[in-house]
């Protein structure tokens, strides 16, 4: 491996090619790690989801869902799962936004 000092950088980006499989993923392990930050990071997250839920897969749409979802009813039932808050409106807003655009996953 290169070391990035020594890479040339040409400036030029090419688009990278991900499976939604693979973005799901991604970003199932991002809403995971974002639950109950007390940062910038759930709304960076959560508009990463709302950016590319049409790009994912039903089983990470479903996960996603039931993840956000979970910390909320944790929430609500006494535990200080969401943050603070404004991070706690973001997972709200997330939540029923994900119900309201529950669409079907595009074909593989």
């Amino acid at each position: 491996m290169t070391p990035a000092s020594s890479r040339k950088d040409t400036g030029a980006s090419k688009p990278l090619k991900i499976e939604p499989r693979d973005l799901g993923t991604l970003l199932v392990c991002s809403v995971r790690y974002s639950i109950g930050r007390r940062t910038y990071m759930p709304s960076l997250v959560a508009d990463h989801v709302m950016r590319y839920w049409r790009d994912l897969d039903a089983g990470s749409r479903a996960t996603l869902l039931r993840d956000v979802e979970e910390a909320i009813r944790d929430h609500d039932s006494g535990l200080p799962s969401l943050g603070d808050g404004c991070d706690e409106a973001v997972w709200r807003h997330l939540a029923a936004w994900m119900r309201a655009t529950a669409t079907p996953a595009p074909p593989p």
